[in-house]
């Protein structure tokens, strides 16, 4: 596609231009003084988002046989947590604050179990918690 070249402008036609505007002045207008600023928009689906993800955190768990039997190493790291933080805590080089041994418990009382150790150990402020936890293999689910 071919580009149009610009006009080409005389002397004589901005001669023309700056007499016709010659006579032309700025007007200065006062700002409007009932101009309403738009209010900040509120996060209705984050904030449902953040609502719901509280009360999952709340709620006691709900163990299904597909995460019972995975046989896999389940970790999870946040992102503000360093990778390194995870590799001291396989290795054992963080001193444990608390424990819970949930040996010979069924699924429904290791959840409750869990549940209150967990907000209790966040209540006092621990961070290095050891959980001790068989296959269920024993247990009358």
């Amino acid at each position: 596609m071919r580009r149009k070249k610009p006009p080409i402008v005389t002397t004589e036609d901005r001669t023309l231009f700056r007499d016709a505007v010659a006579d032309v002045r700025r007007l200065d207008f006062p700002a409007p003084e009932n101009q309403r600023v738009p209010p900040a928009p509120i996060p209705h689906q984050r904030l449902q988002d953040e609502q719901r993800v509280m009360q999952e955190s709340m709620a006691p768990f709900s163990l299904d046989e597909e995460t019972l039997d995975t046989g896999d190493a389940l970790s999870f790291r946040r992102a503000e947590v360093p990778p390194t933080v995870m590799r001291k805590l396989r290795r054992g080089q963080y001193a444990v604050q608390a424990e819970l041994d949930l040996h010979g418990l069924t699924v429904v009382a290791a959840a409750n179990a869990l549940s209150t150790f967990l907000h209790a150990c966040q209540a006092r402020g621990l961070r290095t918690l050891r959980i001790i936890h068989g296959k269920g293999n024993g247990s009358a689910a």
